[in-house]
């Protein structure tokens, strides 16, 4: 668990699994103001009040990034879900990739290099649990903006790989190989 220290030395943070509802609310909060999240993601639909929240949280895995005041510093969920139908740049077996995940971290934690140690963390704790080894289609995919230069760089640091152009909405899909 090396990692884990790691990461809670760096700017004096920790993972946890789950979500509080404190953090909730700062989840809800950032989801409608956060210019970054706002700009990059779809949270202020996904996560536009405590209603959709709750229709969503039975079939999502949520990691919790917190800070030193019990802040909500970053947070990471995973879904069980399939790779979307696309016109791919690489052959590679998409009927494998069933667990898409996203990556938040906000306002002031961002720039610190919490991302990579934030998801090597939580990816070795996920993929230790029941829940991941009962999942015939297990390998991981995500969906984002191109143009988020930071997250894209992040997770091809980690290990994902561009499998298409972007789409309309300028989005592309990776996947961890």
């Amino acid at each position: 668990m090396e990692e884990a220290a790691e990461v809670e030395e760096a700017a004096e943070v920790q993972v946890k699994k789950g979500i509080s509802s404190k953090h909730v609310d700062k989840l809800l909060y950032y989801s409608s103001y956060d210019p970054l999240v706002l700009k990059y993601t779809s949270d202020s639909e996904r996560y536009k009040d405590i209603k959709t929240f709750n229709s969503n949280k039975n079939n999502r895995y949520y990691y919790s990034l917190v800070g030193e005041v019990n802040d909500l510093a970053g947070v990471i969920w995973f879904i069980e879900k399939s790779i979307p139908n696309e016109k791919f740049n690489i052959e590679f077996d998409k009927e494998r990739y069933g667990i898409s995940f996203a990556l938040r971290i906000y306002e002031k934690y961002r720039g610190k290099g919490l991302s990579l140690k934030f998801m090597k963390d939580v990816f070795k704790k996920f993929t230790s649990t029941k829940k991941y080894k009962n999942i015939k289609d297990n390998k991981f995919w995500i969906k984002t903006s191109k143009d988020n230069i930071p997250a894209v760089k992040t997770y091809e640091k980690f290990g994902f790989i561009i499998v298409s152009k972007p789409d309309k909405n300028g989005k592309i899909i990776m996947v961890y190989r």
